[in-house]
């Protein structure tokens, strides 16, 4: 691929645009993952987010905004992924030991650069991806002047919006919000303390700034289904979260509304 200006990607079709953003997202994991391992997740893409029923019937101006906020989306997703990677190279390589590397200050400050990052990073992902239904359901990004979380409740937690599928990631993006982001934005991160006990963290504490982006990580074909006129029928759920997939999946309009209700009741 070749660089180009500005004023030459504001020129670019719709089409030239997504096939632009695709070719780079796909080379970007041939890059890293090449050849890719057997399994590996079907490629989420901006172009697919485009052709859907629901979004190819828009205006140019309205698809090519759609297509940077789903890019945007798809980015902070791959730049999750590539810290996880650092993760690999840096810390759990052949050189780590289960009983030993915690020990080490350097080894736990490595591990909190990318932690505290992929804490940040989750975050961001999530703001886009409120961006992204608002977007393809009224034509622009969310505005919100103080928490976009709130608005986006506001919005979203309702019978009649399309995308109240979602309720459930907006439910953990609260949580992710208050026991895991917050402490480390506003100073009060755990590493500090982790460093001075040495001791060995547990399987929780080891995976929970991968819990938000997991998440998110599996919004995206629930998403094509609706945009496509089909109703999911599957959800990644807490156990907790059971009930909201049986109401979501049998309940009456009138079933959904109360439970939406019910989710967010305790949320300021």
């Amino acid at each position: 691929m070749h660089q180009i200006s500005q004023e030459e990607l504001n020129e670019l079709s719709v089409s030239d645009l997504v096939e632009r953003m695709d070719a780079l997202l796909q080379r970007s994991r041939r890059e890293r993952y090449a050849p890719l391992p057997k399994g590996f997740p079907a490629e989420s893409l901006v172009g697919q987010i485009i052709t859907t029923k629901k979004v190819s019937v828009f205006s140019d101006t309205i698809q090519k905004r759609i297509a940077h906020i789903a890019f945007a989306y798809l980015v902070e997703l791959e730049l999750n992924h590539v810290s996880g990677g650092f993760a690999n190279a840096l810390l759990y390589n052949s050189d780590y030991d289960e009983q030993t590397s915690w020990l080490s200050p350097t080894f736990r400050l490595r591990d909190g650069a990318i932690r505290q990052y992929e804490i940040v990073s989750s975050r961001i992902a999530m703001e886009i991806f409120m961006d992204l239904l608002h977007c393809i359901e009224t034509g622009d990004r969310l505005k919100s002047r103080r928490s976009k979380l709130k608005r986006f409740r506001q919005w979203l937690v309702d019978a009649g919006n399309p995308f109240y599928y979602f309720a459930h990631v907006l439910l953990e993006a609260y949580r992710f919000d208050r026991n895991i982001r917050t402490p480390e934005i506003h100073g009060t991160p755990r590493l500090p303390k982790k460093l001075l006990l040495l001791q060995h963290p547990s399987h929780e504490e080891l995976n929970d700034a991968h819990y938000l982006s997991n998440i998110l990580s599996s919004c995206w074909a629930p998403l094509l289904d609706l945009l496509n006129n089909e109703r999911p029928s599957y959800m990644q759920i807490s156990d907790t979260e059971e009930e909201w997939f049986s109401i979501y999946m049998t309940g009456s309009e009138a079933d959904i509304s109360e439970k939406l209700s019910v989710m967010f009741e305790d949320i300021e």
